[in-house]
């Protein structure tokens, strides 16, 4: 069980929120899923690589409330990017192999933290 929920909302075209939508568990599927996309990305792969393969992983853990689409037209982008950005921890403190395995694929200027890639 997570330790706080993850929280994303869905606004409408005039910003308010239409719905909100809470993750309160990592599901197992996710988590399988997740270290799935890890191994298929390519060595030196780019941060878009992943935040593409996150789309559907985060979709599948909110039970497909939502699709791809509302995410990419109706969420926030920085509640999105604090999602998996909460995920991924979530997932490395479950299971520090994927976040090691992420880390060696990285490009070798950028150390994946929490979900992020910084330089």
């Amino acid at each position: 069980m997570l330790k706080k929920p993850i929280v994303l909302n869905k606004y409408d075209d005039e910003g308010k929120v239409e719905k909100s939508f809470k993750l309160c568990i990592i599901p197992w599927n996710m988590m399988k899923k997740f270290s799935a996309a890890m191994d298929e990305l390519g060595e030196n792969f780019k941060y878009t690589e992943l935040l593409d393969r996150m789309d559907g992983i985060i979709c599948d853990a909110f039970h497909r409330q939502f699709d791809e689409n509302d995410l990419g037209e109706h969420f926030d982008a920085g509640e999105v990017v604090a999602a998996v950005n909460s995920i991924m921890d979530a997932i490395g403190n479950t299971n520090p192999n994927v976040m090691r395995a992420l880390t060696k694929k990285a490009p070798a200027s950028t150390i994946p933290t929490g979900g992020a890639v910084s330089n």
